[in-house]
């Protein structure tokens, strides 16, 4: 993610991640680590592009985060954790590429 990224949040999107527990800063700290881009796709209701990431917060917690361009900002559509086999193959991708 570029430096100095900014976020679109409000009521309705911090609701919706809170939904699935977890917190604004930790979709902020997936998306300023590196995430893996799983996919970008046109929303069918909202005709918006949605781009899904997996990555992992300062704390290790590994989260797919959704959000969809906004002019110069990302707004986060939704984000929760990953399943364990998900966790698994995205640690060891993380530890093949340190090597």
């Amino acid at each position: 993610m570029e430096p100095g990224a900014r976020y679109d949040w409000d009521e309705h999107n911090e609701g919706h991640v809170a939904a699935h527990r977890v917190r604004p800063p930790e979709v902020e700290e997936v998306l300023a680590n590196d995430p893996i881009h799983i996919e970008t796709r046109v929303d069918a209701r909202s005709g918006e592009k949605r781009v899904l990431e997996l990555g992992h917060t300062c704390a290790g917690r590994i989260l797919f985060v959704a959000w969809t361009p906004r002019g110069k900002l990302k707004r986060p559509v939704t984000a929760f954790d990953a399943n364990r086999k998900t966790r698994a193959a995205y640690q060891r991708r993380r530890n093949d590429e340190k090597q």
